[in-house]
C-alpha cells in the first residue's frame, strides 16, 4: 500500500515538472492606460520577470487586437467589449484578470459652441470604432435621442485624437486618459461620461486559448500586477515618479489621471470572474445586445469559454 502511495506521489511530481517545463515566455501587447500600467510598473520596479513575459507597447487598441489577429502576440489589455468583438471574429480570447471598471474616465469632449446634447447633431465625433469609443457612443447617442445618421462618425485611433482636435477635424472626441485631460487643458468640456454607462467599459487582460498551458508565465504577470498595485500604495511618491513617463504627464498629474477608474484588488476580481455565473457574464449580455454582436445561443457558448479564474486561484499572494 505505502508503495503505491510513493508511485502515484512520484507520478505527479513528474506531471507537475511536464506541466511546467511546457511552460513558455508570453508576449501581452498594451497601449498607454492607467488601469494597465502597474504591469509597466512592475516591469520598472524589477518585479517582472523577463524571462517569463514580455510587454509589447501598442499605440492603441486597435493595433493591439490587430497584433493578436496576426499571431504577433499572445494576449494584449483590452476592453471586455473588444474581447467580445474579437471572438466574434474568430479570435478565441480568454480573460483571466480584470485591470479596472470605467466609472467616469472614459468622456465625450466637445468644443465651444457644443455644450450639450441639443448641440450634437450635425458634428463630426471623432471615434475609435471597433473599441470602447463605440461603447460611449451608442451610449451619447441613446442620451441625447440621435442616431448615427444625426452625426458624422470620423473614425480615429487614440493616438490621433489630439492631432485631429488641433487641426480641427472634429468637434467632439470621444476619448481617456492621458489624451482627455489635454484637451480640457485646450478648451474642450465634458459632455458626457462613462459614469453614466456603468459597468459596460471593463479593461481586462485577455489570452488566447492556446496561450494558456504557460501558466507559470500567466501567474506571474497576474502576481506581478497585484505586487505592483501594493507598491503604488505603499510607495505612492516612488511609484507616480516612475508612471509619470508613460503616461505622458507631470508626477504631480499621475492621481488625476486614475480618477474616474475602480481598481479590482484581488478579492473584487474574484467577485467578477468566479462562481458559476461570474458578474462579468452580466456585462457580456449587456454589451450583446448593444453590439449586436451573436443570437443569445452564441453567446452562451461564448460565455462557457470566455472566463479563466484557475490563474487568480492558484497565485502567490
Amino acid at each position: 500500500m505505502i508503495k503505491n502511495l510513493q508511485t502515484i506521489i512520484a507520478l505527479c511530481f513528474l506531471l507537475v515538472l511536464a506541466g511546467c517545463s511546457n511552460n513558455q515566455k508570453i508576449t501581452v501587447a498594451s497601449h498607454v492606460w492607467p488601469g494597465y500600467e502597474f504591469m509597466f510598473l512592475g516591469q520598472n520596479i524589477g518585479l517582472l520577470d523577463s524571462s517569463l513575459v514580455n510587454l509589447h507597447k501598442t499605440d492603441s487598441a486597435s493595433e493591439t487586437l490587430q497584433l493578436l489577429h496576426q499571431g504577433k502576440v499572445d494576449g494584449g489589455a483590452l476592453t471586455f467589449d473588444e474581447v467580445l468583438r474579437a471572438k466574434n471574429d474568430g479570435l478565441d480570447l480568454v480573460v483571466v484578470l480584470v485591470f479596472d471598471i470605467s466609472a467616469g474616465a472614459d468622456v465625450v469632449i466637445g468644443k465651444a459652441g457644443v455644450d450639450s446634447f441639443a448641440d450634437l447633431k450635425g458634428k463630426k465625433i471623432a471615434v475609435e470604432v471597433g473599441s470602447v469609443g463605440s461603447i460611449m457612443l451608442d451610449r451619447l447617442l441613446k442620451e441625447a435621442n440621435l442616431s448615427e445618421e444625426d452625426v458624422e462618425v470620423v473614425e480615429a485611433s487614440i493616438d490621433q485624437h489630439l492631432n485631429f482636435w488641433k487641426a480641427g477635424q472634429v468637434d467632439v472626441v470621444i476619448t481617456y486618459e492621458p489624451v482627455s485631460g489635454k484637451l480640457l487643458e485646450l478648451g474642450g468640456h465634458e459632455i458626457f461620461s462613462s459614469q453614466q454607462a456603468p459597468n459596460l467599459i471593463v479593461d481586462v487582460l485577455a489570452l488566447k486559448k492556446e496561450a494558456l498551458k504557460n501558466r507559470l508565465s500567466i501567474q506571474h504577470l497576474i502576481e506581478t500586477h497585484f505586487k505592483a498595485k501594493s507598491h503604488f500604495s505603499s510607495n505612492h511618491q516612488d511609484s507616480i515618479f516612475r508612471m509619470s513617463g508613460r503616461l505622458e504627464v507631470a508626477p504631480e498629474e499621475v492621481d488625476e489621471v486614475f480618477k474616474g477608474l475602480f481598481l479590482p484588488d484581488y478579492n473584487n476580481n474574484l467577485r467578477l470572474l468566479s462562481g458559476n455565473e461570474p458578474e462579468l457574464h452580466i456585462s457580456a449580455r449587456l454589451l450583446n445586445d448593444i453590439l449586436h454582436l451573436k443570437n443569445r445561443e452564441k453567446l452562451h457558448s461564448y460565455l462557457n469559454n470566455l472566463i479563466d479564474d484557475s490563474f487568480l486561484l492558484s497565485i502567490d499572494r
